[in-house]
Parts: structure tokens; sequence; C-alpha cells
């Protein structure tokens, strides 16, 4: 009998530090969601939701019959309705003609559920390293991604690729793109920008974890940080722009606003302090678009790119600027899936599936720009308008909400060292950089970004869950999860004294 235990033991424990590792699982969705990010892999296979909601649900319903975590901030309530949202997920996908406002709106959710249980058998210390160790790994990735992309550019290489979605065609370039714009070896230069973007954000987090910075480390940091800032700069996206300094500001604010000296002082002072910031911020990016606009110029004039292909595909190119449009077709998307979702299915949505096909019957006669953009509407919340309606639009701002009042209970009202808020600041930032893009594109659910979109849970899910080591379980309440809670408390109680009584 103790030998069998002593067996059960032993594979439970190899279990633990091979398959179901969180560590080394977070780490291969990265390496897997990357390896996705690049051209022509990303045109061809651009879905990992399966595979997260599949290892999501080992993991979890491991630790629900091992008793391996108490859930003391979702509860069991939660932990039902995280099997409900998968299995609701998985018939979507499933079945393309079913339509429901639950699809894109469970996937985020059970996200968070995934990274945010992986640390709940953490102390602040174990979650620090296991955030530094991500961070870190990233920011190698990212970088080794960031050379590669200045080799390409370097030496010139604009090797094309085109590839039919079946509803239209769209040319991607790998290295440089023939309007001389700088894509790297993702073949897009908004996703090359938010690569760097993102490279820079954790290269920053993971300074910023360590404990001992020693001349490499600091060498590397700034290394890092001056050529993906550069790389954001040359790939002319401006949403990585935007997000970089956009998280910069937010971020910036609040670990000044909250520092000893200025926490007690009055609000305009801190309006004051905010005012800055966002100067300072809006100057660093305009430099920032010049940097890149004088240096993409010297390319174009000194850099001879490939000139394949054929007149259709030189067409599809030139039309992409939008006869001088500054959101780039932005707006015509947006109104057009407003309008499509209107006309079809407002409550439900469209369906991710059916979303370009119900895009393009309600386009504009004069549309001129790329008909591969149907269905994809550049914006978060008009997407899950589109794909979701109104009833996955509600989901997931409740959802956000929750998120966003635990922050704002952790700066505003629990009393922060300067480390802690030094940490939680650095989170805010990959998080409110990260969410700004979603802005200009739909990350959360976007297929071919799902890299930062698995960032952007890494960190939320990283920085409640510090909140509430930090501060207690009190500064992430839930009134719903209190609710539910309550519930099973009583029906607890009830089948307990029921067992007494007989």
């Amino acid at each position: 009998m103790e030998a069998k235990s002593r067996n059960r033991l032993t594979i439970q424990t190899v279990l633990e530090k091979t398959i179901l590792n969180r560590e080394l699982f977070c780490i291969g969705l990265l390496v897997y969601s990357y390896v996705l990010g690049l051209v022509p892999i990303a045109v061809s296979n651009q879905g990992t939701a399966r595979y997260v909601l599949a290892w999501a649900a080992v993991l979890l319903l491991y630790d629900l019959f091992t008793k391996r975590f108490t859930f003391r901030f979702y509860g069991n309530g939660y932990l039902i309705a995280f099997m409900v949202a998968v299995g609701v997920t998985y018939l979507v996908n499933g079945l393309p003609d079913i339509s429901s406002g639950l699809a894109d709106a469970a996937f985020i959710v059970v996200l968070f559920f995934l990274f945010y249980t992986m640390k709940m058998d953490m102390d602040r210390e174990a979650l620090k390293k296991f955030i530094r160790h991500i961070a870190g790994f990233t920011s190698f990735l990212l970088f080794g991604n960031t050379v590669v992309s200045f080799w390409l550019l370097w030496n010139g290489y604009s090797i094309p690729y085109l590839h039919d979605y079946g509803y239209a065609t769209r040319l991607y370039y790998i290295g440089i793109s023939r309007e001389g714009r700088f894509c790297g070896p993702q073949g897009n230069p908004n996703l090359l920008g938010w690569f760097a973007m993102a490279g820079f954000v954790c290269t920053v987090l993971y300074l910023l974890l360590r404990e001992k910075r020693g001349k490499l480390a600091w060498t590397y940091g700034i290394v890092s940080c001056a050529l993906q800032w550069v790389c954001v700069a040359l790939s002319e996206s401006r949403g990585a722009l935007v997000a970089l300094y956009g998280g910069a500001a937010v971020s910036g604010f609040l670990y000044l606003v909250f520092c000893n000296k200025i926490r007690k002082k009055r609000w305009p002072v801190k309006a004051a302090v905010f005012i800055a910031v966002c100067l300072v911020c809006a100057a660093l990016m305009s430099a920032s678009r010049a940097v890149g606009k004088t240096t993409i110029g010297v390319i174009r004039d000194n850099i001879t790119v490939q000139q394949g292909g054929n007149m259709s595909e030189e067409i599809l190119l030139t039309q992409r600027e939008f006869n001088g449009d500054l959101s780039t077709g932005r707006l015509v998307l947006m109104k057009t899936g407003l309008k499509a979702a209107w006309n079809e299915n407002i409550i439900l949505g469209v369906g991710a599936p059916n979303a370009p096909d119900r895009w393009l019957d309600y386009k504009p006669a004069d549309f001129a720009g790329e008909t591969s953009d149907a269905g994809n509407m550049h914006n978060l919340f008009v997407q899950l308008i589109l794909n979701n309606g109104i009833v996955g639009l509600l989901l997931v701002c409740l959802f956000l909400w929750y998120c966003i009042s635990c922050a704002w209970r952790a700066f505003f009202r629990c009393r922060c060292s300067s480390k802690d808020r030094s940490i939680m600041s650095a989170l805010l930032f990959g998080i409110s950089s990260f969410g700004l893009v979603g802005m200009v594109d739909s990350i959360l659910i976007y297929p071919y970004a799902q890299y930062l979109d698995l960032l952007f849970f890494l960190f939320l899910g990283g920085l409640i869950q510090y909140i509430a080591l930090s501060f207690g379980d009190e500064a992430v309440r839930d009134p719903i999860a209190q609710k539910i809670g309550s519930v099973f408390h009583r029906r607890q109680k009830g089948k307990e004294e029921d067992g007494d009584t007989h």
C-alpha cells in the first residue's frame, strides 16, 4: 500500500514538473504564438484558442480534483462558469453557423482564469520570480526578432508572399514592403511595431524585477530598449507608438502621483503632474515619428526593393493609403461593421466566422481598400459588437471594469511601498500599452496578434494576484464572486448541519 502511494506521488511529481508545469506551459504558449506571428505561417494557421482552452481545462480540473488550490478569489461557482464558457466557446468555434454573444467573451475570461490561477499557490517573491522569468524570456525572444528584422533591412531583403483568403488576396513582404515600410519577419509593419513595443515593455519589467543588476544586465537592457524603440519608430506603426507612450503616460502618472512627496498634495498638483507626463510622452512620440519618417525616407531613396508581382498586386498595395485618409480606412471598416451588426443581429452579433461575409454585404459601393480587411474592425469594442453583439460587449466590459476597479483600489486606497508601486506601475505599463493597441486592432481576439493577447492576460493576472498578496483579498473583492460564494457557503453549511442532525 505504501509502495503504491509512493508511486502515485512520484507520478504526480513528474507530471507537475513536465506536462502540468505552468511556467513551461506559459513559455511554450508564447513561443507557439510567436511562431504563428511569422509570415507565411500567420496567414495559414491563425488559431491558438482551442489549444489554450484545452490546456486550461486540464490544469484547472487537475487543481480541482487534487484540491491543490483554494479558489479564494473566484470560488467554486466561477470554476463552474469557466467550464460553461469553455463549452460554449468550443461549440461556437466547432459550428461556424451558430452565433453567440458568449464566444469571444468566453475566450477572454478563460484566458484570465488561466493566467490568474497559474500563480495562486505562490507567495509574493515566487510571483515576482515567475513574472521576471516570463518577461526576461519574452524580452530575449523579441530582441532576437528585432535583430533579425534589422538584418533584413540592412541587406535590403523584400520577399513577397501572396495569400488567398478565399474572398480576397493580399500581398505580404518579409523584410521591406514595396512602399518601403519596415516589415521584418512578421510581413506586416504594424505587427512588427507591436512586437518591438512588447519587447521594450518586457525589457523594462525584467530589469525592474531583477534583484541584482550588474553591468551585463544594464548593458543588455539599454541596448534592447534602444533597438526596440528604433524598431517601433521605423515600422511607422502609429498604433505601436500610441500604445508605447500612452502606456508610459498611464504608468508614469500613477507612479509619480502616489509617491510619498506627491500623494498628500491636492488634486491641482496631481493634475499638473499628469499634464507634464502627457506632454513629455507626446514630445517623445513626435520625436519617434520624426526619426521613423526621416530614416524610412532615406531607405526609400537608397534601397532598391525587388519589383516582383503583377499589376493586380501593385494596385492592391497602392490602394492601401485610402487617398491620404489618416485612419487608413479604419473608419470605413468600423461604420460598415456597425451597420452590419445593426441590420443582422445587434443583440448576439453575426459570429466571428460569418463576420467577413456579413461585412462585405454592407460595404460601400465605392470602397477602394483591401477586401482582405473584411470583418476586421481594428477596434476591440466594435469587433465585439459585430461578432458577439451587445451581450458579448457587456460581458467583456463588466470583466474589464472589475480589473480596473482592483487597480484603482490598490493605488488610491492602499498604502504602497516604493517597490510595490514600481512593480504595479511596470505591469500597468504593459497592460495599458497592449490595451491601447486594442483600440486600433482588436488584439484580444485578433488571430495573428495573440502573442500580445497572451502577454496582456499574463500581466493582468499577475497584477491582480500581486494586489491580493500585497493588500489582502479585500483589495480584489468582486461583488458577483461574493454573492456566488455566499450561496455555495450556505448550501455547504446546510449540508453539514443536515449531516450533524442525522
